[in-house]
């Protein structure tokens, strides 16, 4: 079942025991932020304790258009499910 699960928690303390665990988890929200230099000049960051990204639509009310610069770090991006079809279609 580990390998087929992502936890995921805005806070890395939450994420360590997981993590010791052996499961995979998405980037904690400052271990995300800590990656957009990286992204934004297409840069890789190996070495990351996470498996995949994890990013809201939104972030504090603007719209996050960064999944494909993260894309660029070899690490798979999700965005968060989104219940709204035309919100949906949009980010599409």
């Amino acid at each position: 079942m580990r390998d087929r699960v992502l936890v995921g928690a805005f806070s890395r303390d939450a994420l360590i025991p997981a993590r010791r665990a052996g499961f995979r988890t998405t980037a904690a929200e400052r271990e995300l932020v800590g990656l957009l230099p990286a992204a934004l000049v297409r840069a890789t960051r190996p070495g990351v304790p996470f498996d995949a990204l994890a990013i809201p639509p939104r972030w504090y009310g603007l719209p996050v258009p960064i999944a494909g610069f993260l894309a660029s770090l070899g690490v798979p991006v999700h965005v968060w499910t989104v219940n709204d079809r035309a919100e949906a279609e949009r980010l599409v």
